[in-house]
């Protein structure tokens, strides 16, 4: 099987070993109308995906075993990704009557589910077997489901409920639909998240600020009472180091904490983030790439291009759009190595790799 890694981004042309494993934070940025991801222990390298042109793109959910990061857009569609954003396809649009106005995504044992007015939608990846799958009066609660987490240990999906227009309040309801219970009363919500390491939920509550609970909505404590009347529609959480993500659309920056709240700090400042996702590109994450068998980065690029693939290289060639070699270097063996492109003139070139194995691979960028 092929396997996709995500190239690191280092501040010396170096090579390094492959095997280690790689968290992204993949967010939605509404200022600049596309997918963007940041290495939360190295914030200061925002990456964009090379495709955009989103009109007011909401949430954001992945299927990384598959490739695949899917996107909402509140003009009307769900759009379908691959992993840094190389190709794309709108997979359902505003014709089919069950997408309505899709907000917050999730996806989880194959299907991708969205919040939406009257309801929960889902579809499989491709677009088909769209239905309502979830559906909500709306002059009853929940009348507007948002932001939406699945939580593997109980098989419940948990949601909060808009109330600027409605009732709000958190809710959770079985895999299978059924069990409907609103489990924290009246929230203002936006974001949510599950850490099953530490059996809680985070969410946001314009009321009180990040808030922490038991899976059953008990034992509240409140975290970041500085972010009452705030807007946070993103959160993540990464269970393995005990770190809180979220966004600020006020400020525009990404913060971190620890579970507790303590140790706040900005991890990004300067984006328009809204929602946020924790993705595990580590190699054994990844088990279908049609597209790649190696990732470049940045992608356009100024000066330094780096790549990383699935295997050892021993070499690797650049060519411009004419197909004459402008650039070859030795790799020796390893998955990853830099070169430095800022001679190069602006343009399309293409990278070839010659693998260990006699694989050869090729993946085009951009000088600019």
């Amino acid at each position: 099987m092929k396997k996709l890694i995500l190239a690191l981004v280092f501040s010396l042309p170096v090579l390094f070993l492959c095997g280690q494993t790689y968290k992204f934070l993949y967010l939605t940025d509404l200022d600049a109308g596309k997918v963007r991801f940041v290495k939360p222990d190295e914030p200061a390298t925002l990456f964009n995906f090379v495709l955009g042109g989103l009109h007011t793109p909401y949430g954001i959910a992945a299927d990384v075993p598959e490739n695949q990061v899917f996107v909402s857009d509140t003009n009307g569609r769900i759009i379908r990704y691959d992993l840094v954003g190389t190709h794309s396809d709108t997979i359902l649009d505003d014709t089919n009557p069950v997408l309505g106005i899709p907000y917050g995504l999730m996806f989880h044992d194959g299907k991708i589910y969205w919040g939406r007015e009257g309801g929960i939608g889902r579809c499989n990846p491709d677009g088909s077997g769209a239905e309502l799958w979830l559906e909500t009066q709306l002059t009853s609660p929940p009348e507007m489901p948002l932001c939406l987490a699945y939580n593997p240990d109980d098989g419940k999906i948990y949601f909060t409920n808009d109330k600027s227009s409605y009732s709000g309040g958190i809710w959770r309801l079985n895999a299978d639909g059924s069990g409907l219970e609103e489990i924290v009363p009246g929230t203002d919500g936006g974001a949510i998240v599950v850490d099953t390491a530490h059996n809680y939920i985070f969410y946001a509550d314009r009321l009180k600020g990040i808030c922490r609970n038991n899976y059953d909505g008990t034992d509240e404590l409140v975290i970041d009472a500085s972010y009452m009347d705030a807007v946070v529609w993103g959160m993540a959480v990464d269970p393995e180091i005990s770190r809180l993500y979220w966004t600020d659309k006020y400020d525009d920056k990404i913060l971190q904490s620890n579970l507790d709240g303590t140790g706040k700090t900005d991890l990004v400042t300067g984006v328009d983030a809204h929602a946020l996702i924790l993705v595990d590109l580590s190699p054994s994450a990844i088990v279908n790439n049609p597209v790649r068998r190696i990732l470049v980065y940045p992608n356009p690029v100024t000066d330094v291009l780096r790549f990383e693939a699935d295997a050892g290289v021993e070499k690797v060639v650049v060519s411009n759009a004419l197909g004459r070699v402008v650039m070859e270097k030795e790799t020796g063996g390893f998955c990853r190595a830099s070169l430095d492109v800022s001679a190069l003139p602006e343009g399309l070139y293409f990278l070839t790799g010659y693998f260990s194995s006699g694989r050869v691979f090729t993946s085009r960028f951009l000088r600019e």
